[in-house]
């Protein structure tokens, strides 16, 4: 299973709903690996259970993250639900292996959510360097706000996150 969060593509996805892969999208390659249908209609059915909502449909990975509603819209555009930075790979190596696969994302941000993350986000590792961010708020003080807006974001896609695994775990317990 690929988790985690992910950008929302289409105008409806809102920060905090799922969004359930129905294959991952290598955006470098082209290629696509499908999801277990089994997987993805039991998770969609725990998702709801758990009073979460969901979307189905084709989840892109991308190397560099889209910052633009621009370059999102470009992507729904093609019938992408989400767009994320690590399930092709998770998914390439489940298929090589014969293994059942299963992508389970929180939306994080918006279609409409432009990210602009003044260069404190180390894109490598996802941390944050305190100096950079700090400057970027000192030359920024409007971008406080955001950030505030960014963990609201955040705050979401982890309690639906967990609202989701929780079901999972409790029905997979065995």
């Amino acid at each position: 299973m690929s988790t985690g969060c992910a950008g929302g593509l289409i105008a409806h996805a809102a920060p905090g709903d799922l969004a359930i892969a129905s294959c991952a999208v290598d955006d470098a390659t082209g290629e696509q690996y499908a999801t277990d249908p089994s997987l993805s209609e039991r998770a969609d059915r725990l998702a709801r259970a758990a009073g979460l909502a969901v979307h189905r449909g084709p989840i892109v990975c991308v190397a560099d993250a889209f910052t633009s509603s621009a370059a999102k819209q470009a992507a729904a555009a093609r019938g992408q639900v989400a767009v994320e930075m690590e399930g092709a790979p998770i998914a390439a190596s489940a298929a090589a292996a014969g293994i059942p696969y299963l992508s389970v994302r929180a939306i994080l941000d918006d279609a409409d959510t432009e990210l602009r993350a003044g260069g404190f986000v180390d894109g490598a590792t996802g941390r944050v360097n305190p100096l950079t961010l700090v400057t970027y708020v000192a030359r920024r003080p409007a971008a406080v706000g955001e950030l505030l807006a960014m963990q609201r974001m955040m705050q979401a896609a982890e309690d639906s996150l967990a609202a989701f695994f929780r079901r999972w775990f409790a029905v997979h317990a065995t």
